[in-house]
């Protein structure tokens, strides 16, 4: 399974934004690891809900940061599908599908990698 590297290319420009993407990578890569592990599907249900929970934060943080940005809406619905999309695995996760680990798992290291540097690169530029 793959995880996420932190590297300067992810350095958006703003330390305190940096520390909490690399929070973000740090509990990506803990399921990631985890599921390999053999974690206990509690285990596994907890750190999902940390993902859930954290995310409400950082995006919340980030958003006010960039309040007066003339594109804030459209990184706000980007936040908000990621969201939507991460309750989706959580609810599926909770009703016992076992395969939402592998899947919730690309689709976290993708998104958070292209998110990083595609999105958020671009809108800390301005």
């Amino acid at each position: 399974m793959e995880i996420l590297r932190w590297d300067k290319r992810f350095s958006v420009g703003n330390e305190e934004i940096d520390l909490q993407h690399k929070m973000l990578f740090n509990i990506a890569n803990y399921l990631t690891t985890g599921s390999g592990k053999g974690y206990e599907r509690n285990e596994m249900k907890e750190i999902i809900a940390e993902l859930v929970a954290y995310t409400d934060y950082h995006f919340r943080f980030e958003e006010n940061l960039l309040k007066e940005h003339p594109s804030i809406e459209s990184h706000r619905k980007i936040h908000a599908d990621f969201v939507e999309k991460v309750l989706f695995f959580e609810k599926e996760f909770a009703q016992g599908k076992e395969e939402v680990n592998g899947e919730l798992f690309s689709f976290l290291v993708q998104w958070i990698r292209d998110h990083i540097l595609v999105t958020d690169i671009e809108f800390f530029k301005n």
